[in-house]
């Protein structure tokens, strides 16, 4: 039998299928429990149990969630008390993502682009994910298209893996409609270390995400790191972390359907406005290439980079769990 010694104050959970059920001692006593759940936009089957009648207990399980989106979606279509849901955001590693700094990280950004035959002159928008219908990769195609049309020099590269997560044919069908110069689109499919990812963001100029649903969206967290403006759906989990001094934000309505259309109980999602993607898109390549100081995006990869670091670090997030689990 085990000591009383040698029982768990805590419980943190960050396994999959998860399990909300209360953790006992021996005694019957029992256990703090933090389980850490990311919902993007439903209230998923093996979540069912979120409307258990538990709820109504004090227990001692806790949800953690990374945005103020996820636990919304927690609180108002799972049932979940607002007194049981902790929401602790995500965070970065210093020593993979970072700005340009000096000569070597310059040069290496040339080095990098010519591999991928990206020409030294151009703006390039970046977008990495799992090309999932949410991430609206096609909106980007579309209106990189009406940009590419006024900025020749242009870029656009997307990085996926559907090694890990299938190709979807609205996506790849998004990309496919139409035709691609060799130095306009560069689309990565293959599994890359960190090291290679973030030179992606590093040599890129901004990020794009207008997303439908995301649970936190740590591809915008790591360009922020990476010192790159970021494109972001307004109303979404990037609220919680991003400001309008580094970001530009797309119109968006909150919908409870899912994209074919029909109301859906338990769904929340973003409908994003392709003209308003457009529209940040051409602002940000027009500042860019006015080469004004002044300018916006003279000063918003800085500003980027200097906010995820002093709030979004592995390290300050480690001590923000520490200190709830000790407060508790």
């Amino acid at each position: 039998m085990r000591s009383r010694e040698d029982l768990p104050d805590m419980i943190l959970q960050f396994s999959y299928p998860i399990d909300f059920s209360t953790a006992y001692s021996t005694n019957g006593k029992p256990i703090k429990k933090i389980v850490h759940v990311t919902t993007e936009y439903e209230v998923t089957n093996d979540m069912k149990t979120l409307n258990s009648p538990d709820w109504s207990n004090p227990g001692d399980v806790m949800l953690m969630t990374p945005s103020k989106w996820s636990a919304n979606i927690l609180k108002d279509l799972g049932g979940v008390p607002e007194n049981k849901i902790f929401v602790l955001p995500h965070g970065f590693d210093p020593t993979t993502f970072y700005p340009i700094s000096n000569k070597t990280h310059k040069n290496e950004c040339k080095k990098f682009r010519k591999k991928l035959g990206i020409p030294p002159e151009s703006f390039v928008y970046l977008h990495i994910s799992a090309g999932t219908p949410n991430k609206n990769i096609p909106f980007i195609a579309d209106a990189f298209k009406r940009v590419r049309a006024k900025h020749p020099t242009a870029v656009l590269v997307l990085k996926t893996i559907s090694a890990l997560y299938q190709k979807h044919k609205w996506t790849e069908n998004g990309i496919k409609a139409y035709s691609w110069a060799d130095d306009e689109l560069i689309w990565l499919d293959d599994e890359l270390p960190n090291s290679r990812v973030a030179l992606l963001y590093r040599c890129s100029n901004v990020y794009v995400s207008p997303y439908s649903s995301e649970g936190f969206n740590l591809p915008v967290l790591e360009s922020m790191a990476s010192g790159i403006p970021v494109i972001v759906t307004a109303g979404g989990s990037t609220d919680d972390f991003t400001h309008s001094s580094f970001a530009r934000y797309i119109s968006a309505e909150v919908i409870y359907r899912y994209p074919e259309g029909g109301s859906v109980p338990n769904v929340k999602r973003l409908h994003v406005s392709p003209e308003s993607l457009y529209e940040e898109m051409l602002f940000v390549t027009d500042d860019y290439y006015k080469g004004d100081k002044s300018s916006w995006m003279s000063s918003a990869g800085k500003i980027a980079a200097e906010t995820a670091l002093a709030n979004y670090t592995w390290e300050k997030i480690g001590d923000a769990l520490l200190n709830y689990v000790l407060d508790k």
